[in-house]
């Protein structure tokens, strides 16, 4: 069912406050299977209600309900005019799973070694996982950094480095 309601534009957000809590109340009707309130975006003051109902006849019977009279009564000092569609579901298509695109031969770039198809950033080698997590990683490279001393150029060992291989700089022992 689709209806138009249209709303005095200076009561408007007191309807959609109210429309909530009517809203809520008629959600709770076995047979409603779920309502939504949208706003017209050309026409000052126009909401438009989608409600769906697991049938007509469900639905007409709860028109004609008291529950529902006293809800149309709540909205009624909101409203300047309208129209209701009972409508039919054709087809509804639920949206797509989100799916990677497949790789194309223009997208496609070479794979290294590693995995990685732009490579190692300059600067950095690729070395095969070792340590206690090796086992998880098993197969994949890890990107590490040269040791190149404290140059940034790497042409040579920083302040407090022997450029000796494993040296991590001066000795903090005693």
């Amino acid at each position: 069912m689709i209806l138009r309601m249209e709303v005095f534009p200076e009561l408007a957000e007191d309807f959609e406050r109210t429309w909530g809590e009517v809203g809520e109340a008629i959600s709770r009707e076995p047979h409603n299977l779920g309502q939504t309130l949208v706003r017209d975006t050309e026409e000052q003051g126009v909401y438009w209600v989608l409600t769906d109902w697991t049938d007509e006849p469900r639905f007409r019977a709860f028109e004609l309900s008291p529950a529902h009279v006293e809800h149309r009564q709540r909205l009624r000092p909101y409203r300047r005019g309208g129209s209701m569609n009972v409508t039919e579901l054709v087809r509804h298509i639920h949206p797509a799973p989100f799916a990677v695109p497949a790789r194309t031969a223009r997208t496609a770039r070479p794979r290294t070694r590693g995995g990685d198809p732009a490579g190692p950033p300059p600067g950095v080698s690729g070395e095969r996982a070792r340590g206690p997590a090796a086992g998880r990683r098993a197969g994949r490279t890890r990107w590490t950094r040269r040791r190149t001393g404290g140059d940034p150029a790497g042409a040579g060992p920083g302040p407090g480095r022997t450029g000796r291989a494993g040296s991590r700089g001066p000795s903090r022992r005693p």
